[in-house]
């Protein structure tokens, strides 16, 4: 699996974005040290994704 080819790089917190690596569509909470912190849709526990492997769009 490849990252995509335009990593998008979401500002809003709430943002809904889609996490590659995962396959998994997640809610944007923030950034820390490059890495992107993402909480489920409907609620859960936050992951966090390098930022390479986020956009706005499935895969």
């Amino acid at each position: 699996m490849a990252p995509p080819s335009e990593a998008y790089r979401p500002s809003i917190v709430g943002e809904r974005v889609f996490d590659v690596r995962s396959g998994r569509w997640g809610a944007f909470m923030g950034w820390q040290q490059g890495r992107a912190f993402l909480r489920p849709l409907g609620g859960g526990v936050e992951w966090d994704v390098e930022a390479r492997w986020i956009t706005n769009t499935e895969q």
